[in-house]
């Protein structure tokens, strides 16, 4: 297979790095606007204010919001950034699979859609059950309100009504 004499930056990169972001690992879509969420941009690993270049061993694909988060950080800041998207992506998917993967029982109502995992009834009562985002939000929100009035407790702060 031959290769054509001339290829775009961005040919190299694919060609080199694959059809994902390189913070978030998200698909680039190569045929979309250049204006679209999900077109690729180059991003430099140092940036050009801080003396990069634009050889390609500086340069990478990257989604045009990944690419402003990235700005002009450190490469070391960068590179952490990505490996922490790349692990919360990861949980993320791992909890849709365990969701998916979860038995639901079926309603009573023969004409009735079955469920989902998020609409289940919890046994005995009529409440929905909290799965995985939702119940580590709701956790999260109430570790940090204890957090805050604890702080605020030891502080020596009054709290009125």
């Amino acid at each position: 297979m031959n290769a054509p004499a001339k290829l775009s930056k961005i040919e190299k990169l694919r060609l080199r790095d694959g059809d994902r972001c390189w913070l978030c690992n998200g698909k680039l879509s190569f045929g979309a606007a250049r204006t679209s969420k999900k077109a690729p941009t180059i991003e430099h690993l140092v940036a050009q204010v801080n003396g990069g270049t634009d050889a390609l061993d500086n340069l990478v694909l990257a989604h045009p919001g990944c690419n402003r988060q990235l700005g002009c950080r450190p490469v070391a800041d960068k590179q952490a950034m990505r490996e922490r998207r790349r692990a919360m992506r990861e949980q993320l998917q791992s909890a849709a699979r365990v969701r998916s993967e979860t038995p639901v029982e079926e309603g009573g109502n023969k004409g009735a859609r079955p469920r989902t995992a998020p609409q289940a009834q919890a046994p005995g009562g009529g409440t929905t059950v909290l799965v995985g985002l939702r119940r580590w939000r709701l956790a999260a929100l109430v570790a940090s309100g204890a957090a805050l009035l604890a702080t605020g407790l030891a502080a020596g702060l009054v709290i009125a009504r």
